[in-house]
């Protein structure tokens, strides 16, 4: 082949345009990584032996205007990113409001290794969507991360009636995201869009991105699949107590509750009567701080949750018709999907009823209480089955812990009793935090570690193998087959251990 000036021109121009690209895939991962926003330098953790790269408090949108939806966040040089962000304003007890406003902050961990493409496991917290943040020690990444080879994510989002309020007929302003009430949607929505641009950077796989959440985050979950604003941006998804046990709620309902809310500022402000009603509303609204905000509102007491009202069907960001969009394939996500439940949820919620009514009878309020909630998510894996094309729904009911008669008991007498199988126990088996709000050493014990370690390994395979692939799986475990409509078919998997080894079955109820 004759070489000639243009072809050594062509050459050259092709050269010029693949060389960044080479550059930036041949560059080694470490701690620093460039993302469309800058460079964000990281940090090298071990935690009990497991290593990882930790990008803390990156933040994912512009400092949010009080109930409007969050906008992109504007470039930066270089960000050191070894601090969590701050939290989101919440109650801290009956009185106390911490956090702040600016809060739009999420958390990357990573294994210490050159490997691309992992998974993503994208967490969002949960309390109630009014407490928490993802700094939590309970859902950190630094486990997870290596055990599972993924990237993992937590995320902050607004909380309260500062995540979610319905303005006024007379201060909405014609723009269906800013109107639609659900801010703290918008801020998962919004950090999904950051984590799908940049996660490449990090090691991680944009087209393989999965969203998990506990409580209120798992609630979330199953929001995001009746969100039309968060197509495309997860492929996967998890929901551990959650569904829509607390359900969704309509535009007209949250106006009364945000003008009841409203009412009792005013009220707190010491006005009485309809002469001293703010004459301009909105900027009364917008003086306020968020300490007059959430103390419009019951709250603080039981686990610092405020009681309002959230995850609108403004028909913009959540489907109008609520868990109903789920029967057709049209009105919801399409993905794999993991939910479930543990066996005794409600005793956490109910513990100061134990002790005022005999043993037995608070045995069986909770559970049937707890049951309630099982059946919720029962309804979801049934419709999503139902539905063509969609792929496997898998169940599963968390029951270590549990109290049993006549078999073995985690936890000793009285609280095998009093919280049991109790909601958010089974976290400690996903990332590893065994301190457990101070309990652990009365579960968690030597005597019992050759079990629950069995447990926590099996279900981090079985998490771990779903975000890979959208199949659980533990090679030297059961097999957790998908939810079946059909009578006597698969339903979940039972998820346990005794003392010394794990007791996982499928079962068809």
């Amino acid at each position: 082949m004759r070489i000639t000036k243009a072809s050594v021109l062509v050459f050259a121009a092709v050269i010029l345009l693949v060389w960044p690209t080479s550059i930036a895939l041949a560059k080694k991962l470490d701690t620093t990584v460039e993302t469309q926003n800058g460079l964000v330098l990281g940090t090298e953790e071990t935690k009990d032996g497991y290593e990882t790269w930790t990008w803390k408090g990156i933040p994912f949108a512009h400092p949010p205007e009080r109930w409007k939806a969050p906008q992109p966040r504007e470039n930066w040089g270089a960000l050191i990113a070894d601090t969590f962000g701050p939290q989101c304003a919440q109650f801290s007890g009956p009185v106390d409001v911490i956090g702040q406003e600016d809060c739009l902050y999420l958390n990357v961990w990573r294994p210490r290794t050159q490997e691309r493409n992992l998974p993503v496991y994208f967490y969002i917290h949960g309390g109630g969507n009014s407490i928490g943040s993802g700094s939590d020690s309970t859902n950190l990444g630094n486990k997870l991360a290596p055990r599972a080879n993924m990237v993992v994510v937590t995320i902050n989002y607004r909380l309260g009636p500062l995540g979610w309020f319905v303005l006024p007929e007379s201060l909405q302003s014609g723009d269906p995201l800013d109107d639609s009430g659900n801010y703290g949607t918008l801020d998962i929505i919004q950090a999904l869009r950051w984590v799908r641009a940049n996660i490449a950077a990090f090691g991680g796989n944009p087209n393989n991105i999965t969203i998990a959440g506990e409580s209120a985050g798992g609630m979330d979950v199953c929001t995001l699949l009746i969100s039309p604003l968060a197509k495309g941006l997860f492929h996967k998804a998890i929901s551990e107590s959650g569904g829509f046990f607390t359900p969704t709620n309509s535009m007209e309902a949250g106006r009364a509750s945000a003008q009841a809310a409203i009412d009792r500022m005013v009220l707190n402000d010491g006005c009485t009567d309809t002469g001293c009603y703010p004459p301009d509303l909105e900027a009364y609204l917008m003086s306020k701080t968020p300490e007059e905000i959430f103390h419009a509102y019951p709250g603080g007491g039981m686990l610092d949750l405020t009681v309002f009202l959230d995850r609108f069907t403004d028909g913009v960001v959540i489907n109008a018709l609520g868990k109903e969009a789920l029967r057709d394939p049209e009105t919801y996500n399409q993905v794999p999907m993991i939910l479930g439940t543990n066996k005794e949820e409600m005793k956490i919620f109910m513990a100061g009823l134990y002790g005022t009514i005999p043993d037995e009878q608070y045995q069986a309020i909770t559970l049937y209480l707890s049951k309630l909630w099982q059946q919720d998510n029962d309804e979801i894996a049934a419709l999503m089955s139902a539905n063509k094309g969609q792929p496997g729904v898998y169940a599963y009911q968390f029951n270590y812990g549990a109290y049993n008669v006549n078999g073995y008991n985690a936890w000793p007498y009285p609280l095998n009793i009093i919280l049991g199988a109790m909601h958010t126990i089974e976290m400690p088996f996903i990332y590893g935090d065994w301190t457990y709000y101070g309990l652990g050493p009365l579960i968690f014990r030597p005597d019992n570690q050759e079990g629950w370690e069995a447990l926590s390994e099996s279900m981090v395979k079985y998490w771990a193998t779903f975000a890979r692939t959208g199949h659980p799986f533990d090679p030297t475990g059961a097999l957790w087959r998908p939810w079946s409509n059909k009578e006597g078919e698969p339903k979940r998997i039972l998820l346990d251990a005794d003392a010394t080894q794990t007791l996982i079955q499928m079962s068809d109820q």
